[in-house]
């Protein structure tokens, strides 16, 4: 057996009818969603079992299972992908035992925080030092998704913490509002970012003493060129127009060379493109059609 999803008592996975303990020497997948058995459970801890030594995807949905860090014994030479939708303190708890430290998943490359409903406690206060905590789960990961919370936080501190992991290839915030000159800070300080999942404000704030029509040309003279690896910006929601929000990856395909790719939300998609078309064609942008035009015709067939 190379891959499980158990939707019951975790207890009866890693027990056998009489007692005993057993292994999976052979399962690389799990998914584990809800455990009827923590408020049972959550207390104790289990003796220094390792059922699953090999597992290289592992999804838990609901409360840690076990109550302790069971699940991750034996694997952090052979995981790979982690996805972890869980309550906040469960994740403090993983990171307070160590069981994530900056060398100890050598072939972890996506780990994604799901919405945990709430992550403020009295251990994290705010969400940049929640997000902090996050970050520390294998520090070298590349592909990075997390949740935001009910409120949106603040985000030129978000994008300081974030700047400190480099190694960052893939991010998705799809709760957070970029705007256009946030995420130009957070382009440049990942400079091996290339794809990024967020929302978008509709309003692009201009710059003092430059006119809408001047904006690109601006662009071009302050920026030029950043996000060397930067090529697909997936918008997850707009807050308002989609004719403002079009003009934001054309801007971002003047300065960044190999952003190729906007994918807008599914129910925004036609009229995307038609207020593509029509943002190409205005002032500003119609200079730089021939560029612009590859944006166009690639986000058809991402």
């Amino acid at each position: 057996m190379t891959g499980y999803s158990h939707h019951g008592s975790t207890y009866d996975l890693i027990r056998d009818a009489g007692g005993d303990y057993v292994c999976y020497p052979r399962l690389r997948v799990l998914k584990l969603e809800h455990n009827p058995d923590f408020e049972r459970y959550g207390s104790s801890v289990l003796p220094s079992v390792v059922p699953f030594p090999i597992l290289r995807i592992l999804s838990l949905t609901g409360r840690c299972p076990f109550g302790d860090d069971t699940v991750f014994r034996g694997n952090a030479a052979t995981l790979e992908s982690l996805v972890l939708k869980t309550n906040h303190d469960d994740i403090v708890k993983l990171v307070e035992r160590g069981v994530f430290t900056p060398t100890s998943h050598p072939r972890l490359q996506c780990v994604k925080i799901l919405h945990t409903g709430y992550y403020g406690s009295r251990h994290y206060a705010s969400y940049v030092e929640y997000l902090s905590l996050l970050l520390s789960i294998a520090p070298n990961v590349a592909v990075r998704s997390f949740p935001c919370g009910e409120s949106q936080p603040d985000i030129p501190s978000m994008i300081s913490i974030l700047g400190g992991y480099p190694n960052i290839q893939v991010l998705s915030l799809p709760e957070v509002y970029l705007s256009l000159w946030n995420a130009i800070l957070l382009i440049k300080s990942l400079p091996l970012l290339s794809d990024l999942h967020s929302r978008t404000p509709y309003h692009i704030q201009l710059p003092a003493n430059v006119r809408e029509k001047e904006l690109p040309v601006y662009m071009l003279s302050n920026y030029k060129p950043m996000g060397q690896r930067f090529r697909c910006w997936h918008i997850s929601k707009t807050s308002a127009y989609v004719s403002e929000t079009a003009r934001f990856p054309l801007l971002l395909a003047l300065i960044c060379p190999n952003f190729d790719y906007c994918v807008p939300p599914k129910d925004e998609f036609r009229e995307y493109m038609y207020e593509l078309r029509r943002a190409i064609d205005s002032d500003g942008f119609k200079d730089h059609a021939p560029r612009l035009r590859r944006l166009l015709f690639s986000s058809w067939g991402y």
